[in-house]
């Protein structure tokens, strides 16, 4: 997604609704995201689900940077 400020806009009850109880994991990806800085390239991504339907994703991100930030 080239806006991942747009995906702030929801609510963690909007996730749910969304994506069912699993949607609010999405929160804790949303916060990965967040931390990186500087053009962010996918290096490699990973979902599977087994039999027993427990999905499993990984997602291998490389971050290019850009000067360091400023604390406030």
């Amino acid at each position: 997604m080239n806006d991942p400020e747009a995906l702030t806009r929801y609510s963690t009850h909007d996730w749910v609704e969304l994506a069912g109880a699993q949607g609010v994991e999405f929160l804790n990806w949303m916060a990965m995201r967040g931390a990186l800085t500087g053009q962010v390239t996918q290096v490699h991504r990973n979902y599977h689900i087994p039999i027993s339907n427990t999905a499993a994703a990984t997602i291998v991100l490389e971050n290019a940077g850009t000067a360091a930030r400023h604390a406030a």
